[in-house]
């Protein structure tokens, strides 16, 4: 800082500034969020990341579907029946669904 500040500053306020220290940067909620999005969205373009997160995800439906209250069959039921829905669209619209 006394690098910066100039020889006038020095006169006109009696004092000089050797040093300054910063205990710590922290951001508030909104700017946390923003970051949070901005990281998500990065790891989301590396194919590999984003082939994990998917797979993540579906243990979860299969954890969700033998934990299902009716009964763990009907779980399953549901999660063929978006498999087959998914399988679908991805025949009729190859070019739009596939990341290749």
């Amino acid at each position: 800082m006394s690098s910066i500040l100039d020889e006038d500053w020095k006169l006109m306020r009696g004092i000089e500034v050797q040093s300054v220290g910063i205990a710590s940067i922290s951001y508030d909620e909104e700017s946390q969020k923003l970051i949070q999005m901005r990281n998500q969205g990065a790891m989301l373009s590396d194919a590999a990341i984003r082939e994990k997160d998917m797979c993540r995800e579906r243990c979860r439906g299969f954890e969700a579907a033998g934990s299902n209250a009716n009964g763990s069959a009907a779980g399953f039921v549901g999660i063929e029946w978006a498999c087959s829905l998914a399988l679908g669209w991805r025949r009729l619209f190859p070019r739009v669904i596939s990341s290749r």
